[in-house]
């Protein structure tokens, strides 16, 4: 699995907010919203698949319950509130 770290933009609580207009100039942006933060890495496009895989990998807390072996990426996403989206 790809490590998408390197890929880091920044985060923000939630109300706050963050121009990314900087950033935008330099690729496409994916943002991750998850417990009230929202964080922002550049991923193409062709990588975005790997992306919400890792998300799903690293992202859930230790007291989130894991990824059953019927249950797609995104479905697993979605019950633990987490949101994946490309700007």
């Amino acid at each position: 699995m790809t490590n998408f770290s390197h890929a880091f933009i920044t985060s923000w609580k939630a109300g706050g907010f963050y121009d990314l207009t900087d950033a935008m100039k330099s690729g496409r942006i994916v943002t991750v919203e998850y417990d009230q933060f929202t964080t922002a890495y550049h991923v193409d496009e062709a990588q975005q698949g790997d992306f919400i895989e890792w998300v799903a990998g690293m992202w859930p807390g230790d007291n989130d319950p894991a990824q059953k072996a019927s249950e797609k990426t995104a479905e697993y996403l979605d019950r633990l509130g987490i949101n994946v989206r490309a700007l």
